[in-house]
């Protein structure tokens, strides 16, 4: 693929079968490492789970966390990227680090809610695929009440999502 006013960037999925499938935790903070961390030792440990949400704290600052799954039919993917290039014309090129079903997803000290980018994130491929159905498919005969059902899910998800941004919501 092309990016705007850079070069070519090749990702390499061949190697996804292969890939590590370790938990996933993405935090709100930016780390000034590029290697291993021995998360499993020192980080997953410390989590405490309540019903609601899970809490732990990262250099003294507490986090609140949550598990969120990627949609059905999805999967997350870790990219590598082996050699840095020197220039933005220069090829790029990606490679398969690991995938997840599921991220555990934190904020500082704020609970995990609906409204948080990662939640809001994987609903995404519902939505699209619901006001990407034709219509005409929706009205016809053969039409399902469960399609209808998911399509008016969807659109209603969209209406929630419009107001989060700002804009009137729709009644």
């Amino acid at each position: 693929s092309r990016m705007s006013g850079s070069g070519v960037v090749r990702v390499e999925l061949g190697g996804v079968s292969l890939a590590d499938k370790e938990p996933i935790h993405l935090l709100p903070c930016e780390i000034e490492h590029d290697g291993q961390a021995s998360v499993s030792r020192y980080f997953t440990p410390a989590i405490r789970e309540s019903k609601s949400e899970m809490n732990t704290t990262f250099r003294g600052r507490g986090l609140k966390g949550q598990e969120v799954r990627c949609p059905p039919g999805y999967s997350g993917l870790v990219f590598k990227e082996d050699h840095k290039p020197v220039s933005e014309e220069e090829e790029r090129s990606l490679r398969v680090r690991s995938v997840f079903s599921k991220i555990t997803y934190w904020n500082l000290e704020t609970p995990p809610s609906s409204d948080d980018g990662v939640v809001m994130a994987m609903s995404w491929p519902a939505i699209a695929e619901a006001v990407s159905t034709p219509l005409s498919s929706l009205c016809s005969p053969s039409a399902s009440g469960q399609d209808l059902e998911r399509v008016q899910g969807g659109l209603m998800r969209v209406r929630y999502n419009t107001h989060i941004y700002g804009s009137p919501t729709m009644t």
